[in-house]
């Protein structure tokens, strides 16, 4: 029987393996092209022998190219990285592979940072790799085989890349360094990559989560924040300063295997898997559930259960939706309206393994949601490359919310929102904000607003209040019907101004102490500031040496307002050479 069984899988790869391109055909009475879907639509599918004849695919990401508008497809394969043009989905174009650094692997990631794609494998040596995605523009015969812009070896190989955007950082994780922990890698120059701190004392990381943080929890508005998967925690961590990363807080996690998680655009919840409870408990298709409302105290896991079977592997999400990859249920579009009572409601799917749903480790590998055009891809492990268009009503709300704004007291905050469509949705969208401050007013510039349109939320801050501040911006539409809740922040504070025009010439640097002691590195600049709460001192370090003969100023200026405070400054200031 156990041999029959391994024939029937053989079988089954090679007819996936082989079977050709769809092209676009709309979900009709719960089917599309042979696969089981609802409220989605095939545009086309690339299976592994039109992505170049790799024997299986892994990881998939996007990058739409800001210059054309043109839209692309990032799928891992076990011998490298396929690139595919969907700006026309019903038609994708296979442009080429980066290949493999080093040997073959089931496990490949990618993450992009602007025009740049990072991949990391588990393959021996591997390192990280970027890539240029501006030579998608160009390629005049594809497929091609493309070239690495750098490659960063010290890490060795490794099981996963997050991006923390934001900050112009990437993150591994599961790597054969610092414990398997969060790894930083410098990023903000593609072509020369530096490894620059980690966080190890957590252990190994599956995968992680990370962004500047932007919720309720004042305390930390502004830091830049990971939350980790590390088999038996979710393991919050600041990694706001890479050299000295701080654990805020470490919640155990008494099942099986936690995998990978996100969270939701007001920054209240985490959703995160399991990829082994499934089969060791025979349990339904779980959604774990965290309150991060604090982060140095979120809940311990709840969870909802979906009607399948099906191991879940990879989830992201994006307005009201968590898309699911969930190897053998295939994509699922989870609803998280009343994710507040444990409750997520299936609002599509597409099923790329048709045959069953059962604990298999087969099927859709991952999920990519962000496209401006609404197209989500999927990779299948054997079935290669999905193009989607789900068809459920929505809107998705930004906000020009990073970096976390910051004014005066004398100046008003605005924030640019912005509302898209997806599926048809048409209705009127009511606007509204909790978290303003008594001393302020908010004032929408448009409310209601109709999709696809922009407006702004304007803070009027005529009674001077200072301090840190996190707002929810509520979209609401008929019947008061939650749309998207998105989380904004903004800090006032003073800000200490450094004259070091006669030190600039000397190419001086130093390190600067506030009084709570939390250390500031500054290379000195003309016109440098740093953040200072009223009634903090700054401290140079001891180290620093002003050079003999020259002369060193410093000011708090509040709002535009000068005024020279020589008393901020301990003694150390008066060294000279």
């Amino acid at each position: 029987m156990k041999n029959k069984g391994a024939i029937i899988y053989f079988l089954f790869f090679v007819i996936f393996l082989h079977f050709p391109a769809h092209s676009q055909t709309p979900c009709v009475a719960g089917n599309a092209a042979g696969f089981p879907c609802q409220n989605v639509d095939l545009m086309a599918h690339l299976p592994l022998d039109s992505l170049g004849g790799a024997s299986s695919a892994n990881d998939v990401w996007g990058w739409t190219d800001t210059l054309t508008g043109k839209e692309y497809a990032i799928i891992g394969l076990g011998n490298g990285t396929a690139f595919v043009d969907i700006s026309d989905p019903v038609n994708p174009v296979y442009l080429g592979t980066l290949p493999t650094a080093t040997s073959n692997s089931s496990w490949r990631d990618i993450k992009v940072y602007g025009d740049f794609a990072f991949v990391v494998s588990e393959a021996g040596s591997h390192g990280v790799q970027s890539f240029d995605l501006r030579t998608l523009r160009n390629v005049a015969s594809p497929p091609t085989t493309f070239s690495a812009l750098d490659r960063l070896t010290a890490i060795g190989n490794a099981h996963n890349i997050v991006g923390l955007e934001e900050a112009g950082y990437m993150v591994v994780v599961g790597a054969g360094t610092c414990s398997g922990g969060l790894t930083f890698v410098n990023v903000q120059d593609p072509a020369n990559m530096v490894l620059d701190g980690c966080f190890s004392s957590d252990g190994y990381t599956h995968d992680a989560v990370c962004f500047v943080y932007q919720g309720s929890d004042t305390e930390h508005v502004g830091k830049q924040i990971c939350i980790a998967s590390n088999t038996d925690t979710q393991t919050f961590v600041d990694v706001t300063n890479k050299s000295n990363p701080v654990s805020l807080a470490r919640i155990p996690y008494a099942s099986d295997y936690t995998h990978q998680g996100w969270i939701t655009p007001d920054h209240k919840y985490l959703i995160f898997g399991d990829e082994l409870d499934e089969t060791r408990k025979s349990v339904p298709t779980r959604t774990f559930i965290m309150d991060i409302s604090d982060l140095d105290n979120p809940s311990d896991p709840v969870y909802f259960e979906a009607t399948t079977a099906a191991i879940d592997h990879n989830q992201y999400v994006r307005g009201r939706f968590a898309y699911q990859a969930n190897y053998r249920a295939g994509f699922r579009m989870m609803d998280l309206k009343n994710i507040s009572t444990i409750t997520l409601n299936e609002a599509a799917y597409f099923d790329i393994y048709p045959d069953n749903d059962n604990g298999n480790f087969n099927g859709a590998w991952s999920v990519f949601p962000y496209f401006q055009s609404g197209l989500v891809v999927v990779s299948g492990i054997e079935q290669g490359l999905f193009i989607l268009k789900p068809t459920v009503p929505q809107i998705v709300m930004d906000a020009n919310r990073l970096p976390v704004l910051a004014g005066c007291s004398d100046q008003n905050i605005v924030f640019d929102i912005n509302l898209t469509s997806f599926g048809g949705f048409s209705e009127s969208v009511t606007l509204s904000v909790t978290g303003v401050p008594p001393e302020a007013s908010a004032i929408f510039a448009t409310n209601p607003i109709v999709p696809d349109a922009s407006t702004t939320l304007t803070l009027h801050n005529a009674n001077g209040f200072n301090g840190v501040h996190s707002l929810t911006i509520q979209a609401r539409g008929p019947m008061n019907d939650t749309l998207q809740d998105l989380s904004v922040a903004f800090k006032i504070s003073d800000n200490l101004y450094i004259d070091d025009s006669f030190l600039s010439m000397y190419g001086q640097s130093g390190v600067y102490h506030a009084a709570n002691l939390v250390e500031i590195d500054a290379e000195l600049a003309v016109d440098n500031h740093i953040d200072l709460n009223a009634g903090e001192e700054i401290h140079l370090h001891p180290n620093f040496v002003v050079p003999q003969g020259s002369s060193f100023h410093a000011w708090i200026e509040n709002c535009g307002v000068a005024a020279k405070v020589p008393t901020t400054f301990v003694s150390e200031a008066q060294r000279v050479r």
